[in-house]
């Protein structure tokens, strides 16, 4: 069977002269397929988990692209990844247990991975159709230009139904999620914060770096422009406590701190992150999931991945 593998996702080819999404290429392509296979181009396929470097940020995102891809199509079966998530020991085994995600909710569409078994245990960058299977690789992030505007019209409430099932958690989706929630001195916020230490370096200038974080004076310089009155403030980091006390240097210390635990997996920090009114994000597609699923005010400042998304979501917001 023909392999159709020269997918066009850019700007120029998706959107009319007008400037709206022209989706009838996209409609009869999408009409050809009966399932789509989640795929990740960075790792493989091993019997019955998914060996990758990739966070649960990135597969997260992908499952939701897979969920607008649904809407064209009644009957699509999405397949995702194996719910066991093996990150490569390439640091040390504590960064190897804080990146896996050890969880056992397989569901009986998972068996059609194994019928290929040969082709997904390679990194898969390509996205192609191979007999009426969509093979959807998480690189369509980088490879759709419009991916962020997509999602983005999607309703919650259909996200969040799948997400439960599939990932086996729950949250909360906010009602508000605009800065008046942060100028009222009459509102009690909890602000999540998140320190992305352990894999990305950082730098005060992280705009100019997809692989850097955020300086934490620049953070916390977004905490102290919050009018709310903080009744925590729960920081999320995979480097030790001890490191984050240190880095905070007591400049937070006029607010209630809870440090997370450093060893929980992705998708208990996500899960907690999304409890949050406030999320401070991280040049990350984790804090930033965390705000696309829950709706909750979500603050950044000089962020390449924020800022080239915020335009899509309202409740992103840049603070200078």
């Amino acid at each position: 069977m023909k392999i159709i593998n020269k997918f066009n996702f850019s700007e120029k080819n998706l959107e009319n002269k007008s400037k709206k999404l022209n989706l009838s290429k996209e409609k009869e392509l999408y009409s050809k397929i009966d399932s789509i296979i989640l795929t990740t181009s960075d790792g493989h396929d091993l019997l019955f988990l998914q060996y990758t470097s990739l966070g649960v940020g990135n597969l997260i995102l992908t499952y939701i692209y897979a969920l607008y891809i649904k809407l064209f199509t009644k009957d699509l079966k999405i397949i995702p990844f194996y719910p066991i998530l093996i990150h490569p020991i390439i640091k040390n085994f504590k960064y190897f247990f804080v990146r896996s995600s050890f969880q056992f909710n397989y569901k009986k569409k998972h068996l059609k991975r194994l019928f290929h078994f040969f082709l997904l245990r390679k990194p898969i960058k390509n996205i192609f159709i191979r007999k009426k299977d969509l093979f959807l690789s998480t690189d369509i992030i980088n490879q759709d230009s419009l991916f962020f505007k997509k999602i983005s019209d999607l309703d919650l409430n259909y996200i969040k139904a799948n997400i439960i099932s599939v990932f086996n958690f729950n949250y909360t989706i906010k009602e508000k999620a605009d800065l008046d929630l942060i100028k009222s001195k009459d509102r009690i916020l909890s602000v999540g914060l998140h320190l992305r230490r352990g894999d990305f370096k950082t730098n005060r200038n992280s705009s100019s770096n997809f692989n850097t974080s955020p300086d934490i004076n620049s953070q916390i310089d977004i905490i102290k422009k919050i009018k709310a009155k903080i009744k925590v403030i729960n920081v999320y980091s995979d480097q030790s406590h001890s490191k984050t006390i240190e880095e905070l240097n007591g400049k937070l210390n006029e607010f209630k701190l809870n440090l997370f635990p450093e060893n929980a997996n992705g998708t208990k920090v996500l899960q907690d992150m999304t409890k949050n009114d406030v999320i401070i994000l991280s040049n990350s597609t984790l804090s930033v999931v965390s705000c696309i699923l829950s709706n909750q005010l979500a603050l950044f400042n000089n962020q390449i991945l924020p800022k080239q998304i915020k335009k899509y979501f309202k409740n992103i917001h840049e603070i200078n």
